[in-house]
């Protein structure tokens, strides 16, 4: 979640007093994750009101696939899956038993990568399929807050470019990927880009708060995706963004990739602006931690929990 005055694509403008701006990859302080729901606890935002700007602490954490079903007043199902789960890892294995892999990435555009929205939707339909019968909705973890916040169910295009479940021509979801896992399409709220408003805060979000009302509730999106636009990097202009991933990435209007591109570690993402694609080859950057972690302190057999060299 972060929070800002103006966002030229969405209409509002620097006489928008407050307005709260919902990025993936961001849970705010105070947010509290209980096995069934998302809880706004007093301490929910520490934030300061100045001038034409609400100064928000944030603290961040990345979550650009993960998600949940929810019912149809937003309750949560089944806990989210996280990214780091290795029940995706063997549900990726075997993926060819519903579409082979190489036609998932063509169609997607998205790589390999076990922590994919899809794989966690196999994992349900496999092991909780009633659930699948049961759920409302699917929402990724911003539009959980949103609807929090809002009242509306929605879906960031950004995040759902990241589930290995869209049309990379169409730039919505896949009929044929949905089809061939049995998945029903009415099961994702409808898509926002980045800048659209999703709602306005709701009167107990906004007595929880100290906000006025109709305070807008603005959709923004992945976390690589604003990475690209902070920076301020133009089309076809190569980018590198360090972090949790080492990615090299393009804002491009059109992208092709090739079988050996996806097995290097390529893949393609929605930009923040409709009509571009990020094509980029990832690598895991926290790696480095772990190489040092495992040659300068023994690794994870290390007695002593901080210095284990002599």
């Amino acid at each position: 979640m972060a929070v800002g005055s103006e966002f030229k694509s969405s209409g509002i403008t620097a006489n928008t007093p407050k307005t709260v701006m919902l990025g993936a990859g961001t849970i705010h302080k105070g947010l509290t994750f209980a096995e069934s729901a998302w809880n706004f606890e007093e301490s929910l935002i520490c934030a300061t009101s100045g001038g034409s700007k609400l100064s928000i602490v944030p603290e961040f954490y990345d979550v650009p696939v993960d998600g949940a079903l929810v019912n149809e007043v937003g309750e949560l199902l089944y806990p989210v899956i996280s990214w780091k789960c290795p029940r995706t890892a063997e549900v990726m294995k075997r993926v060819a038993e519903y579409m082979p892999q190489a036609k998932l990435n063509s169609i997607s555009g998205v790589g390999e990568f076990a922590f994919n929205t899809i794989y966690k939707l196999i994992w349900l339909k496999e092991n909780r399929p009633e659930l699948l019968e049961q759920a409302h909705a699917w929402l990724f973890i911003s539009n959980i807050l949103a609807h929090r916040l809002t009242g509306v169910m929605a879906t960031d295009r950004t995040m759902a470019g990241t589930s290995q479940m869209t049309d990379l021509v169409t730039g919505d979801w896949s009929t044929e990927i949905l089809a061939t896992l049995g998945i029903k399409k009415e099961l994702f709220p409808p898509m926002v880009n980045a800048g659209d408003i999703i709602g306005t805060l709701t009167p107990a979000a906004c007595e929880l708060l100290g906000l006025p009302n109709a305070v807008p509730v603005v959709s923004t999106g992945h976390d690589t995706q604003f990475a690209l636009f902070g920076s301020g990097v133009q089309e076809n202009q190569p980018f590198l963004s360090s972090g949790t991933w080492e990615i090299l990435m393009l804002r491009t209007a059109k992208a092709s990739l090739e079988t050996e591109d996806y097995a290097a570690g390529a893949t393609v993402e929605y930009d923040s602006k409709a009509g571009l694609l990020n094509p980029g080859l990832q690598w895991i950057a926290s790696g480095i931690i772990e190489w040092v972690k495992a040659t300068c302190y023994n690794g994870e057999n290390c007695g002593n929990p901080q210095y284990c060299r002599d």
